[in-house]
């Protein structure tokens, strides 16, 4: 199975006016990013207009069985870092993640 990860915010209640319905794409609620957040105009290819992307340079999420982000961590991309600065955070941050990654699998094996 492939993933893609978009990293996204809802900026839905930002700007909300008193007694303003949720766009339809909400099928979760506001500020439950998923699929439906794309599907806002499918005729005209137009995601949610309350659907803002970021992006940084290296980002893990851990989900569950259904697919649902548990957890996720990452660096943004506006950090003014050299190349080889890059490659010793990112090896810190890997290291961190797979430390927290390897508890979680512990604990499951604990449990059965």
């Amino acid at each position: 199975m492939n993933h893609i990860v978009i990293e996204a915010k809802c900026f839905y209640h930002s700007d909300k006016k008193e007694n303003e319905a949720a766009p339809e794409c909400c099928n979760f609620g506001p500020n439950n990013i998923s699929i439906n957040c794309l599907k806002f105009n499918e005729g005209t290819n137009q995601y949610c207009p309350f659907l803002v992307f970021g992006s940084t340079r290296t980002a893990i999420v851990l989900t569950d069985q259904n697919g649902i982000t548990t957890n996720s961590s990452s660096y943004w991309g506006d950090l003014k870092l050299s190349d080889e600065e890059w490659l010793i955070k990112e090896k810190e941050w890997m290291e961190k993640q797979n430390s927290y990654i390897n508890k979680i699998n512990g604990d499951k094996e604990l449990e059965s």
